[in-house]
């Protein structure tokens, strides 16, 4: 593995403990993630996508409440950090918070123009939240967008989740699978999949993914 060896060269360098720690969560392997986004901080306790970080492998190991709690340091530290604004309102979106989790998107919208990350994020909330009408511009939004530039079909299928249109989810997952889109390396562990997962066709298509074989962590 490349960055264990990067860190045996260098083991101060606190990105490649970063880099890793994302690895490793992505692999399954959630305890050695945490221990090594915590060495990433203790070598650069400032840096902001460190810190973002760490708030990020609370959301993904359900650990919401912590998460919230990381993030929000991080945005007393700087409050025009977009990273941080898209992973507080994805932890508020699982706390139910819909409100505040809208309000962090258009946030991180604010910054970051165009972004098909935080507008699928914001199409799956207002989904889920019942706001259908608006759910559905956010789709049509993301399709125009995709006449311009890539969008990956992951982030589509994530807005048909949230409007309970499993067939065209998983139809558009399936296309990201062709694309070889890098966002399904989450689909394990992404909670907004949660309801797909006894879909046999969800379970075909996470083992096509063949993910290393290791114990999960998180509840999604």
């Amino acid at each position: 593995m490349r960055s264990s060896s990067a860190i045996a060269l260098d083991p101060d360098y606190a990105p490649t403990h970063e880099w890793y720690s994302i690895y490793l969560l992505v692999a399954g392997r959630a305890t050695e993630a945490f221990q090594e986004i915590q060495l990433a901080r203790q070598r650069d306790p400032l840096s902001l996508p460190i810190n973002s970080d760490l708030g990020f492998h609370h959301y993904y190991t359900g650990r919401y409440d912590e998460a919230v709690k990381q993030l929000k340091f991080v945005l007393e530290m700087n409050r025009n950090f977009p990273p941080a604004h898209l992973w507080l309102g994805r932890t508020f979106q699982e706390l139910g918070k819909f409100d505040e989790a809208l309000a962090e998107f258009r946030q991180v919208e604010e910054a970051l123009r165009e972004w098909p990350v935080s507008i699928s994020a914001r199409g799956f909330v207002s989904a889920v939240a019942g706001r259908t009408d608006e759910a559905r511009e956010i789709l049509a939004e993301l399709k125009r967008l995709a006449n311009r530039k890539f969008v990956t079909s992951y982030g589509i299928a994530l807005v048909y989740v949230g409007l309970d249109q499993n067939d065209a989810a998983l139809a558009s997952l399936n296309r990201a699978f062709d694309e070889r889109s890098h966002w399904l390396v989450w689909l394990r562990l992404d909670p907004r999949w949660n309801k797909l997962r006894t879909d046999s066709r969800f379970v075909e298509l996470v083992s096509r993914m063949r993910f290393p074989i290791e114990h999960l962590c998180g509840s999604g």
